[in-house]
């Protein structure tokens, strides 16, 4: 299982979070907070 944490340039910064997290396995899921 592979996470790629993102916190894209256009959103303000963030503290102890990752605005979009991607979970690629055999599928793959993002979550965004």
């Amino acid at each position: 299982m592979q996470k790629k944490f993102i916190n894209p340039e256009t959103m303000p910064p963030t503290f102890g979070y990752s605005h979009v997290v991607e979970v690629t396995n055999a599928k793959r899921t993002i979550y965004i907070s």
